[in-house]
């Protein structure tokens, strides 16, 4: 249904089915021909995933608690399923894509965030009664406290403009080109 109600949008936006036909085929010659897309935002299927690690290590590796461990508790079972559904699903169908550019899928940025405070809730109810909410406080803190620091690692301090692998991983400092 949804699906089926895009396709209809889309296609009215663009003037037809064969417009919006020539719209991508356009937009797949210009992504196999343009010199910089080719070069910088191309690359194997698991590149939004090494990008957003790259981006938010912490925000990540909780995401992935999330998404393993959420399901089992029962208060966080139907928001976290329906987070991870939408994160895996729109990375995968944006994956099939001629241009990977992490800038595409800044939707999943939100759904991953869920996903991590999802991560530290079910992380922390695992630990003893007295423990959960220094854990919960220690967890949160650690998500804000990488997110700065990579906000001004990658953006200020790297100067990134445009968040492709191989700019990320010299802000990083994985590497060195210069």
């Amino acid at each position: 249904g949804a699906a089926l109600a895009a396709f209809a949008v889309l296609a009215v936006a663009a003037g037809g089915v064969g417009a919006l036909v020539e719209v991508y085929r356009q937009y797949e010659h210009a992504a196999a021909t343009e010199p910089y897309t080719v070069q910088a935002q191309g690359g194997p299927w698991f590149r939004y995933l090494v990008d957003l690690l790259l981006l938010s290590p912490a925000t990540v590796l909780f995401a992935l608690a999330g998404l393993i461990l959420a399901p089992a508790d029962e208060a966080l079972a139907p928001g976290a399923r329906r987070a991870a559904l939408y994160t895996v699903g729109g990375l995968a169908i944006l994956s099939a894509l001629p241009v990977l550019s992490v800038r595409y899928v800044l939707f999943a940025d939100v759904l991953l965030r869920a996903l991590a405070a999802a991560g530290v809730f079910a992380l922390a109810g695992r630990a003893r009664a007295e423990l959960r909410k220094p854990l919960l406080a220690g967890g949160a803190a650690l998500l804000v406290a990488t997110e700065i620091v990579q906000f001004r690692r990658v953006f200020v301090a790297g100067a990134v403009y445009d968040p492709v692998t191989a700019e990320l991983v010299q802000a990083n400092g994985m590497v060195r080109w210069h």
